[in-house]
């Protein structure tokens, strides 16, 4: 039996005023006063309103109607995760005297990913027209190939090259923790499903410099730039020994989005789409700096925003089982913030770290088993 209104209107999430909220939003976010983190919120908060006051008074199917129901999913992925990650620091906190002093950048980092995602769905009382939704992922990764690139600069926007070495980046790990919850939103026949959700999540990178090669080394670049004998640079070549440490953690509240079309009897293709707030947090061990303290050569603290992109296939075995393709998309970055360096003889140096950026593409198959 289809799900009806009061008035014996058949009930459809589509009979929401959509077209006037997006409205509404492209006017906040034209509006000097507004930003467009504000008209996001502005209309998820609308939109989760209008969307419960209408299916408050809607009746769902039989099946819903009986009694509330409790559906478990447990899912596992694995599969090929590729990242990027660099930051910049400038000389002072002017950012200037050169705006780019140092830079690292870890490229093409290979990963072996695995995630394990449970999920909860509760259908509310008869009459809800809604379920309450809560979800979590956990996810690890091996980082077994990659490159790393080390520069210092003594000219302005990364001019006067004095010092760089081309490195190997194939160890390490990643690991991503994120929690969920918000409510479904279901149409007629429920083929089509929209998810509201707030969250928070942690991601975090342990990255290595390891096999290191010095391809440029300009002393006299260096000795004109901080004085002669301050900076001892290695010799074009192998670098022995190097084995330095880089780890990274972005953690903050999240708003997102997710979207379920159920194709056919036994295909259902997702999309969800999240915005992230963030906190970063750095910490480097350069082990062949004697001149810097160990295990904490320096670290970095800034905020920033990140963006994650989701869509998935899944194909249902039976009513028990299901399996599932996801690509997923993100792109972190941080405003300006602070790098404070650890001296051996007890002092600490501060200076301005410009930002640092995060790209990372995977590909996941799994299965989903219901309960």
């Amino acid at each position: 039996m289809k799900g009806r209104s009061r008035n014996g209107r058949p009930f459809c999430f589509f009979s929401l005023n959509l077209p006037l909220f997006i409205h509404l939003v492209m006017e906040l976010m034209m509006h000097e006063t507004v930003n467009g983190l504000t008209a996001v919120f502005l209309f998820f908060v609308l939109f989760c309103a209008n969307s419960t006051l209408f299916a408050a008074g809607a009746e769902v199917s039989e099946a819903h109607a009986e009694k509330p129901r409790i559906a478990l999913e447990l899912g596992f992925k694995a599969g090929y995760r590729s990242d990027q990650l660099n930051w910049n620091i400038a000389r002072d906190f002017t950012g200037s005297q050169p705006n780019v002093l140092s830079e690292l950048s870890w490229d093409d980092l290979e990963i072996y990913q695995v995630q394990f995602q449970p999920s909860l769905s509760v259908a509310g009382k008869m009459k809800s027209g809604f379920r309450y939704h809560l979800r979590g992922l956990f996810g690890w990764g091996d980082i077994f190939d990659g490159d790393n690139q080390d520069s210092d600069y003594a000219g302005d926007n990364r001019t006067l090259e004095f010092s760089r070495s081309n490195n190997a980046a194939d160890g390490g790990d990643v690991q991503d923790f994120s929690v969920g919850a918000g409510l479904e939103f279901f149409g007629r026949g429920e083929v089509w499903t929209f998810i509201p959700l707030l969250g928070y999540s942690y991601h975090e990178q342990n990255l290595q410099i390891t096999d290191g090669y010095q391809t440029v080394s300009e002393q006299a670049l260096a000795d004109g730039f901080f004085g002669t004998g301050r900076i001892n640079l290695p010799p074009l070549g192998p670098i022995v020994g190097l084995d330095s440490r880089y780890h990274s953690e972005w953690y903050g509240p999240w708003l997102g989005l997710e979207l379920i079309f159920a194709s056919a009897e036994k295909w259902n293709i997702t999309g969800t789409v999240e915005y992230h707030l963030i906190e970063y947090y750095g910490e480097a061990d350069w082990n062949l700096r004697e001149d810097l303290q160990h295990p904490a050569s320096f670290r970095h603290w800034a905020e920033g925003e990140g963006f994650s992109f989701t869509m998935g296939l899944l194909r249902n075995f039976n009513r028990s089982w299901s399996g599932t393709l996801n690509v997923n998309f993100q792109k972190w970055h941080t405003d300006d913030g602070t790098d404070v360096t650890y001296l051996a003889n007890g002092s600490t140096s501060g200076t301005l770290l410009n930002e640092v950026n995060w790209e990372s593409f995977s590909l996941l198959a799994g299965v989903t088993r219901r309960f």
